[in-house]
Protein backbone atom coordinates (compact mmCIF):
# COMPACT_ATOMS: atom_id res chain seq x y z
CA UNK A 1 0.00 0.00 0.00
CA UNK A 2 0.88 3.52 -1.04
CA UNK A 3 2.04 5.60 1.99
CA UNK A 4 0.10 8.50 1.02
CA UNK A 5 -3.57 6.23 0.88
CA UNK A 6 -2.24 4.94 4.59
CA UNK A 7 -4.64 5.89 7.43
CA UNK A 8 -2.92 9.11 8.91
CA UNK A 9 -4.53 10.12 12.14
CA UNK A 10 -2.45 12.97 12.42
CA UNK A 11 -3.35 14.88 9.16
CA UNK A 12 -7.00 14.08 10.24
CA UNK A 13 -6.53 15.81 13.77
CA UNK A 14 -4.63 18.80 11.57
CA UNK A 15 -7.78 18.93 9.38
CA UNK A 16 -10.21 19.25 12.08
CA UNK A 17 -7.95 22.15 14.08
CA UNK A 18 -7.83 23.83 10.52
CA UNK A 19 -11.55 23.24 9.70
CA UNK A 20 -12.53 25.25 12.82
CA UNK A 21 -9.78 27.95 12.14
CA UNK A 22 -11.80 28.36 8.28
CA UNK A 23 -15.00 28.94 10.06
CA UNK A 24 -15.17 32.07 8.92
CA UNK A 25 -18.13 33.73 8.31
CA UNK A 26 -16.98 37.07 7.86
CA UNK A 27 -16.18 36.54 4.39
CA UNK A 28 -19.88 36.04 3.37
CA UNK A 29 -21.15 39.34 5.28
CA UNK A 30 -18.11 42.29 4.88
CA UNK A 31 -19.84 44.07 2.46
CA UNK A 32 -22.86 43.75 4.07
CA UNK A 33 -22.05 44.36 7.77
CA UNK A 34 -20.52 47.06 7.31
CA UNK A 35 -22.99 49.09 5.25
CA UNK A 36 -25.49 48.09 7.88
CA UNK A 37 -23.31 49.72 10.23
CA UNK A 38 -23.87 52.73 8.36
CA UNK A 39 -20.95 52.88 6.33
CA UNK A 40 -21.01 53.76 2.30
CA UNK A 41 -20.17 51.60 -0.52
CA UNK A 42 -17.00 53.32 -0.74
CA UNK A 43 -15.93 53.31 3.51
CA UNK A 44 -16.65 49.57 3.27
CA UNK A 45 -14.26 49.08 0.37
CA UNK A 46 -11.58 51.35 1.82
CA UNK A 47 -11.89 49.26 4.40
CA UNK A 48 -11.07 46.14 3.26
CA UNK A 49 -8.36 47.43 1.41
CA UNK A 50 -7.12 48.98 4.33
CA UNK A 51 -7.27 45.13 5.51
CA UNK A 52 -5.15 43.93 2.43
CA UNK A 53 -2.54 46.57 3.04
CA UNK A 54 -2.14 45.33 6.69
CA UNK A 55 -1.87 42.05 5.51
CA UNK A 56 1.26 43.08 3.16
CA UNK A 57 2.88 44.64 6.37
CA UNK A 58 2.38 41.91 8.55
CA UNK A 59 2.35 39.38 6.20
CA UNK A 60 5.62 38.31 6.07
CA UNK A 61 7.19 39.16 9.75
CA UNK A 62 4.60 36.82 11.09
CA UNK A 63 5.55 33.92 8.23
CA UNK A 64 9.07 34.59 9.33
CA UNK A 65 8.26 34.63 13.44
CA UNK A 66 6.77 30.78 12.98
CA UNK A 67 10.20 29.97 10.64
CA UNK A 68 11.90 31.11 14.02
CA UNK A 69 9.50 30.25 17.09
CA UNK A 70 7.83 27.24 15.96
CA UNK A 71 4.48 27.05 13.76
CA UNK A 72 1.88 25.83 16.48
CA UNK A 73 2.72 28.31 18.85
CA UNK A 74 2.29 31.24 16.26
CA UNK A 75 -0.77 29.38 15.42
CA UNK A 76 -2.12 29.54 18.73
CA UNK A 77 -1.67 33.54 18.66
CA UNK A 78 -3.42 33.32 15.39
CA UNK A 79 -6.83 32.10 16.56
CA UNK A 80 -6.78 33.99 19.92
CA UNK A 81 -6.42 37.42 17.83
CA UNK A 82 -9.19 36.14 14.89
CA UNK A 83 -11.26 35.26 17.96
CA UNK A 84 -10.62 39.09 19.55
CA UNK A 85 -10.95 40.76 15.97
CA UNK A 86 -14.74 39.14 15.88
CA UNK A 87 -15.75 40.56 19.35
CA UNK A 88 -14.04 43.50 18.06
CA UNK A 89 -16.14 43.57 14.60
CA UNK A 90 -19.76 43.09 16.50
CA UNK A 91 -19.47 46.22 18.30
CA UNK A 92 -21.49 48.96 17.47
CA UNK A 93 -18.97 51.73 16.26
CA UNK A 94 -17.41 54.22 13.93
CA UNK A 95 -15.22 53.29 11.51
CA UNK A 96 -12.05 53.52 13.38
CA UNK A 97 -13.46 50.62 15.44
CA UNK A 98 -14.16 48.50 12.09
CA UNK A 99 -10.21 49.45 11.04
CA UNK A 100 -9.01 48.27 14.25
CA UNK A 101 -10.73 45.14 14.57
CA UNK A 102 -9.62 44.85 10.86
CA UNK A 103 -6.12 45.75 11.93
CA UNK A 104 -6.61 42.36 14.83
CA UNK A 105 -7.87 40.41 11.93
CA UNK A 106 -4.87 40.93 9.67
CA UNK A 107 -2.49 40.30 12.30
CA UNK A 108 -4.40 36.91 13.13
CA UNK A 109 -4.27 35.75 9.57
CA UNK A 110 -1.14 36.81 9.35
CA UNK A 111 0.11 34.41 12.10
CA UNK A 112 -1.94 31.72 10.31
CA UNK A 113 -0.74 32.21 7.04
CA UNK A 114 2.23 29.92 5.83
CA UNK A 115 2.21 28.32 9.32
CA UNK A 116 -0.57 26.19 7.98
CA UNK A 117 1.43 24.72 5.78
CA UNK A 118 4.59 24.36 7.62
CA UNK A 119 2.45 22.17 10.30
CA UNK A 120 0.68 20.39 7.10
CA UNK A 121 4.46 19.69 6.57
CA UNK A 122 5.08 17.83 9.59
CA UNK A 123 2.41 15.76 8.91
CA UNK A 124 2.17 14.65 5.87
CA UNK A 125 3.87 11.66 3.81
CA UNK A 126 2.87 12.99 0.29
CA UNK A 127 2.84 16.86 0.83
CA UNK A 128 1.43 17.70 -2.75
CA UNK A 129 -1.32 15.64 -2.86
CA UNK A 130 -2.02 16.40 0.63
CA UNK A 131 -1.40 19.99 -0.09
CA UNK A 132 -4.33 19.83 -2.60
CA UNK A 133 -6.47 18.02 0.15
CA UNK A 134 -6.08 20.66 2.41
CA UNK A 135 -7.21 23.36 -0.21
CA UNK A 136 -9.74 21.34 -1.02
CA UNK A 137 -11.62 20.55 2.56
CA UNK A 138 -10.69 23.90 3.47
CA UNK A 139 -12.87 25.55 0.25
CA UNK A 140 -15.49 23.14 1.34
CA UNK A 141 -15.58 24.38 4.85
CA UNK A 142 -15.91 27.65 3.31
CA UNK A 143 -18.85 26.98 1.56
CA UNK A 144 -20.47 25.50 4.52
CA UNK A 145 -19.66 28.62 7.00
CA UNK A 146 -20.77 30.59 3.74
CA UNK A 147 -23.98 29.38 4.10
CA UNK A 148 -24.91 29.11 7.62
CA UNK A 149 -22.87 32.63 8.34
CA UNK A 150 -25.16 34.23 5.93
CA UNK A 151 -28.13 32.40 7.41
CA UNK A 152 -27.09 33.54 10.79
CA UNK A 153 -26.83 37.14 9.79
CA UNK A 154 -30.47 37.03 8.87
CA UNK A 155 -31.07 36.54 12.90
CA UNK A 156 -28.08 38.57 13.81
CA UNK A 157 -24.65 40.12 12.00
CA UNK A 158 -23.43 40.42 15.58
CA UNK A 159 -24.08 36.52 16.39
CA UNK A 160 -22.82 35.23 13.18
CA UNK A 161 -19.63 36.88 14.33
CA UNK A 162 -19.23 35.48 17.47
CA UNK A 163 -19.77 32.85 16.54
CA UNK A 164 -17.44 32.58 13.99
CA UNK A 165 -14.75 33.98 16.67
CA UNK A 166 -15.70 30.94 18.87
CA UNK A 167 -15.12 28.17 16.28
CA UNK A 168 -11.88 30.11 15.21
CA UNK A 169 -10.59 29.85 18.52
CA UNK A 170 -11.49 26.28 19.20
CA UNK A 171 -8.98 25.50 16.93
CA UNK A 172 -6.47 25.41 19.08
CA UNK A 173 -7.89 22.50 20.90
CA UNK A 174 -7.22 19.88 18.50
CA UNK A 175 -3.88 21.70 17.63
CA UNK A 176 -2.94 20.94 21.64
CA UNK A 177 -3.30 17.35 20.57
CA UNK A 178 -1.68 17.28 17.20
CA UNK A 179 2.10 15.45 17.69
CA UNK A 180 4.38 16.06 14.45
CA UNK A 181 5.22 13.01 12.38
CA UNK A 182 8.59 14.87 11.08
CA UNK A 183 8.56 17.37 13.74
CA UNK A 184 10.10 20.93 12.80
CA UNK A 185 13.67 21.53 12.60
CA UNK A 186 15.29 24.26 15.10
CA UNK A 187 16.25 27.01 13.24
CA UNK A 188 18.69 28.91 14.95
CA UNK A 189 19.41 31.81 12.35
CA UNK A 190 18.32 35.16 13.26
CA UNK A 191 14.66 36.56 11.84
CA UNK A 192 16.64 39.05 10.08
CA UNK A 193 18.61 36.35 8.46
CA UNK A 194 15.38 34.04 7.56
CA UNK A 195 13.98 37.31 5.89
CA UNK A 196 16.45 37.80 3.69
CA UNK A 197 16.95 34.21 3.01
CA UNK A 198 12.95 34.57 1.76
CA UNK A 199 13.58 37.24 -0.01
CA UNK A 200 16.90 35.55 -1.93
CA UNK A 201 14.82 32.02 -2.90
CA UNK A 202 12.23 34.63 -5.31
CA UNK A 203 15.78 34.92 -7.18
CA UNK A 204 14.69 31.60 -8.67
CA UNK A 205 13.01 32.04 -12.17
CA UNK A 206 10.52 29.30 -11.81
CA UNK A 207 9.25 30.54 -8.59
CA UNK A 208 9.78 34.77 -10.10
CA UNK A 209 6.84 33.30 -12.89
CA UNK A 210 4.92 31.59 -10.18
CA UNK A 211 4.47 34.97 -7.88
CA UNK A 212 3.18 36.53 -10.76
CA UNK A 213 0.90 34.11 -11.27
CA UNK A 214 -0.06 34.59 -7.50
CA UNK A 215 0.24 37.91 -7.52
CA UNK A 216 -2.07 38.58 -10.07
CA UNK A 217 -4.55 35.40 -10.18
CA UNK A 218 -4.94 35.12 -6.63
CA UNK A 219 -4.74 39.16 -5.89
CA UNK A 220 -8.04 38.84 -7.86
CA UNK A 221 -9.74 35.72 -6.37
CA UNK A 222 -8.56 37.45 -3.06
CA UNK A 223 -11.00 40.20 -3.54
CA UNK A 224 -13.98 38.04 -5.63
CA UNK A 225 -15.88 37.81 -1.67
CA UNK A 226 -16.20 40.88 -1.80
CA UNK A 227 -17.23 41.75 -5.24
CA UNK A 228 -20.19 39.32 -4.34
CA UNK A 229 -20.96 41.19 -1.47
CA UNK A 230 -21.17 44.13 -3.55
CA UNK A 231 -24.22 42.34 -5.76
CA UNK A 232 -26.34 43.78 -2.34
CA UNK A 233 -25.75 47.24 -4.45
CA UNK A 234 -25.45 45.99 -8.12
CA UNK A 235 -28.11 43.44 -8.31
CA UNK A 236 -30.04 44.17 -5.03
CA UNK A 237 -29.32 40.65 -3.83
CA UNK A 238 -30.13 39.80 -0.06
CA UNK A 239 -27.55 38.63 2.16
CA UNK A 240 -28.65 35.06 2.71
CA UNK A 241 -28.22 34.62 -1.29
CA UNK A 242 -24.89 36.60 -0.83
CA UNK A 243 -23.82 33.85 1.74
CA UNK A 244 -25.43 30.57 -0.65
CA UNK A 245 -23.08 32.67 -3.35
CA UNK A 246 -19.96 32.78 -1.16
CA UNK A 247 -20.58 29.10 -0.44
CA UNK A 248 -21.33 27.90 -3.57
CA UNK A 249 -17.74 29.43 -5.11
CA UNK A 250 -15.89 27.53 -1.86
CA UNK A 251 -17.42 24.73 -3.16
CA UNK A 252 -16.39 25.25 -6.45
CA UNK A 253 -13.08 25.97 -5.53
CA UNK A 254 -13.06 22.33 -3.84
CA UNK A 255 -13.81 20.57 -6.05
CA UNK A 256 -11.11 22.08 -8.31
CA UNK A 257 -8.28 21.79 -5.43
CA UNK A 258 -9.67 18.00 -5.17
CA UNK A 259 -9.30 17.26 -8.50
CA UNK A 260 -5.79 18.50 -8.64
CA UNK A 261 -5.06 15.81 -6.04
CA UNK A 262 -6.79 13.28 -8.18
CA UNK A 263 -4.95 14.49 -11.37
CA UNK A 264 -2.17 16.24 -11.45
CA UNK A 265 -1.80 17.62 -14.63
CA UNK A 266 1.43 19.88 -15.20
CA UNK A 267 0.66 22.34 -17.84
CA UNK A 268 -2.23 24.42 -16.49
CA UNK A 269 -1.76 27.09 -19.58
CA UNK A 270 -5.10 26.96 -20.98
CA UNK A 271 -7.20 26.99 -17.36
CA UNK A 272 -4.98 30.94 -16.54
CA UNK A 273 -6.14 31.43 -20.09
CA UNK A 274 -9.90 30.37 -19.55
CA UNK A 275 -9.85 32.51 -16.38
CA UNK A 276 -8.67 35.33 -17.87
CA UNK A 277 -11.12 35.60 -20.78
CA UNK A 278 -14.15 34.61 -18.13
CA UNK A 279 -13.19 37.65 -16.58
CA UNK A 280 -13.23 39.99 -19.94
CA UNK A 281 -16.85 38.13 -20.74
CA UNK A 282 -18.52 39.67 -17.63
CA UNK A 283 -17.05 42.72 -18.79
CA UNK A 284 -19.15 42.30 -21.88
CA UNK A 285 -22.23 40.78 -20.05
CA UNK A 286 -22.17 42.43 -16.82
CA UNK A 287 -25.66 40.83 -16.12
CA UNK A 288 -26.77 39.02 -13.14
CA UNK A 289 -27.26 35.59 -14.21
CA UNK A 290 -23.53 35.81 -16.47
CA UNK A 291 -21.64 37.09 -13.94
CA UNK A 292 -22.47 34.15 -11.33
CA UNK A 293 -21.70 31.91 -13.78
CA UNK A 294 -18.79 32.94 -14.79
CA UNK A 295 -17.48 33.36 -11.28
CA UNK A 296 -18.36 29.94 -10.27
CA UNK A 297 -16.30 28.96 -13.24
CA UNK A 298 -13.25 30.89 -12.22
CA UNK A 299 -13.49 29.72 -8.43
CA UNK A 300 -13.13 25.97 -9.93
CA UNK A 301 -10.31 26.82 -12.13
CA UNK A 302 -8.59 28.95 -8.98
CA UNK A 303 -9.30 25.50 -7.12
CA UNK A 304 -7.11 23.49 -9.64
CA UNK A 305 -4.78 26.64 -10.22
CA UNK A 306 -3.77 27.85 -6.31
CA UNK A 307 -3.35 23.86 -5.68
CA UNK A 308 -0.85 23.28 -8.26
CA UNK A 309 1.10 26.44 -7.23
CA UNK A 310 1.26 25.34 -3.37
CA UNK A 311 2.59 22.29 -4.02
CA UNK A 312 5.29 23.32 -6.00
CA UNK A 313 5.94 26.17 -3.94
CA UNK A 314 6.20 23.26 -1.14
CA UNK A 315 9.08 21.38 -4.05
CA UNK A 316 10.79 24.37 -3.98
CA UNK A 317 10.98 25.70 -0.25
CA UNK A 318 13.44 25.18 1.67
CA UNK A 319 12.54 24.03 5.24
CA UNK A 320 14.22 26.69 7.42
CA UNK A 321 12.16 29.15 4.89
CA UNK A 322 8.58 27.71 4.70
CA UNK A 323 6.21 29.34 6.44
CA UNK A 324 8.69 32.50 5.10
CA UNK A 325 7.56 31.54 1.28
CA UNK A 326 4.13 31.14 1.85
CA UNK A 327 3.53 34.15 3.69
CA UNK A 328 5.28 35.76 1.10
CA UNK A 329 2.82 34.11 -1.59
CA UNK A 330 0.02 36.00 1.12
CA UNK A 331 1.94 39.22 0.06
CA UNK A 332 1.84 39.21 -3.59
CA UNK A 333 -1.74 38.49 -3.64
CA UNK A 334 -2.41 41.26 -0.82
CA UNK A 335 -0.72 43.52 -2.21
CA UNK A 336 -3.13 43.25 -5.85
CA UNK A 337 -6.00 42.76 -4.18
CA UNK A 338 -5.69 45.78 -1.91
CA UNK A 339 -5.17 48.21 -5.27
CA UNK A 340 -8.31 46.35 -6.98
CA UNK A 341 -10.38 46.64 -3.82
CA UNK A 342 -9.83 50.52 -3.46
CA UNK A 343 -10.35 50.87 -7.26
CA UNK A 344 -13.39 48.65 -7.04
CA UNK A 345 -15.24 50.39 -4.29
CA UNK A 346 -14.78 53.56 -6.44
CA UNK A 347 -15.81 52.18 -9.97
CA UNK A 348 -18.71 50.91 -8.38
CA UNK A 349 -19.79 53.91 -6.88
CA UNK A 350 -19.18 55.46 -9.97
CA UNK A 351 -20.89 52.57 -12.19
CA UNK A 352 -17.82 50.96 -14.47
CA UNK A 353 -17.32 48.60 -13.11
CA UNK A 354 -17.80 46.30 -16.76
CA UNK A 355 -14.75 48.77 -17.52
CA UNK A 356 -12.83 47.43 -14.29
CA UNK A 357 -13.86 44.18 -15.74
CA UNK A 358 -11.78 44.83 -19.21
CA UNK A 359 -9.20 46.19 -17.10
CA UNK A 360 -8.62 43.21 -15.15
CA UNK A 361 -9.01 40.54 -17.96
CA UNK A 362 -6.60 42.16 -20.28
CA UNK A 363 -4.11 42.28 -16.82
CA UNK A 364 -4.24 38.56 -16.44
CA UNK A 365 -3.73 37.68 -19.85
CA UNK A 366 -0.36 39.74 -19.60
CA UNK A 367 0.68 37.65 -16.82
CA UNK A 368 0.17 34.29 -18.37
CA UNK A 369 2.22 35.66 -20.91
CA UNK A 370 4.90 37.02 -18.74
CA UNK A 371 4.38 33.80 -16.71
CA UNK A 372 4.54 31.18 -19.90
CA UNK A 373 6.99 28.93 -19.15
CA UNK A 374 5.62 28.08 -15.79
CA UNK A 375 2.41 27.18 -17.02
CA UNK A 376 3.37 25.14 -19.72
CA UNK A 377 5.83 23.57 -17.55
CA UNK A 378 9.04 24.03 -19.39
CA UNK A 379 10.67 25.59 -16.81
CA UNK A 380 10.22 23.16 -14.30
CA UNK A 381 11.09 20.64 -17.03
CA UNK A 382 14.10 22.27 -17.34
CA UNK A 383 14.96 22.00 -13.84
CA UNK A 384 14.35 18.50 -13.80
CA UNK A 385 16.53 17.74 -17.03
CA UNK A 386 19.22 20.04 -15.20
CA UNK A 387 19.81 18.59 -11.58
CA UNK A 388 19.49 14.80 -13.43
Amino acid sequence: MEVSKMKNPRLRLFYFSQSLAFTYFWLAIAIPYLMYRGLSPVQAFSLMSLYQLFGVILEYPTGVIGDRFGYRRVTYLANTLNLTSMLVMSLSGSYYLYLFALFLLALGNGFSSGNDMGILKTVSFNIKKDTANYNSLMDLVLFFGSIIGGLISKISYELALIVSGICMFSANIPLYFLKATTPQIKNIQSVFSIAKDGFKSLRQPTLKQIFIIVALFGGFMFTLNSIIGSYVTLYQVNVATVGLFVGLGGLARSIGGKLYAEIQKQNIALLAILFSFSVIIIAVFPTYPVTAGLILFIQLLSGYIISKIDGDIHDLASDHIRASLFSLKRVAMRIVASSYLMVNGIAIGVGKFSLLMYGTGLLLLIGVILAWGYLTNKQIRNKQLASS
